[in-house]
């Protein structure tokens, strides 16, 4: 069944019937179109829908659309410059809200972030000596004389109660190497 002139005609009825329509009501529904899509749109900003009201707001733009050109064709073309100018500012407006709410975090993670505050508390710095309490393959654990934490290995494995020294603290890792004494 082919219902590409059945969605056609039902189309063309429904514009032919607009002609039932007073001007006036018709713009008016046009706008309750526009006001509605705006007020779907900066909706989503508050409630999580994963985007539906998002698509919402947009199908009832193009139904404002729709109607606006059933009006005249200068309406319709006057929604089709507007509106998108209107769900531009509505996005930014949410945008710069979510940025602004505290229910968002708002603190970056720096190159300090992880084991850097940790290894300091234990005293564990670039050059320290420990030795591994567990197989690294390439991470394991490893105890220094502040107490013992995760590292990684820069090149193979460690094998446990191996010494390693700590060649660098990068971040989130506390890399180590092979130490022969």
């Amino acid at each position: 069944m082919n219902i590409w002139p059945l969605l056609l005609e039902s189309s063309s009825s429904a514009i032919a019937s607009a002609g039932e329509w007073s001007t006036a009501s018709l713009l008016a529904l046009a706008l309750g179109f526009l006001v509605a899509a705006v007020l779907l749109i900066v909706l989503e900003f508050f409630i999580v829908s994963g985007g539906v009201i998002g698509a919402l707001a947009a199908i009832s733009a193009v139904c404002s659309i729709w109607i606006g050109f059933s009006v005249h064709p200068l309406v319709g073309w006057a929604l089709v410059i507007i509106i998108p100018i209107i769900f531009y500012n509505s996005i930014r407006m949410g945008v710069k809200r979510l940025q602004s709410s505290s229910f968002v975090p708002q603190a970056n993670i720096e190159g300090n972030a992880g084991y850097k505050q940790v290894a300091d508390a234990l005293g564990i710095q670039v050059g320290s000596i420990g030795e591994m309490t567990t197989n690294a393959m390439p991470t394991g654990r490893c105890h220094f004389p502040g107490g013992e934490i995760d590292v990684a290995m820069e090149s193979g494995s460690g094998q446990r109660m191996e010494q390693v020294i700590v060649t660098r603290i990068d971040g989130p890792e506390i890399w180590v190497r092979p130490h022969h004494v």
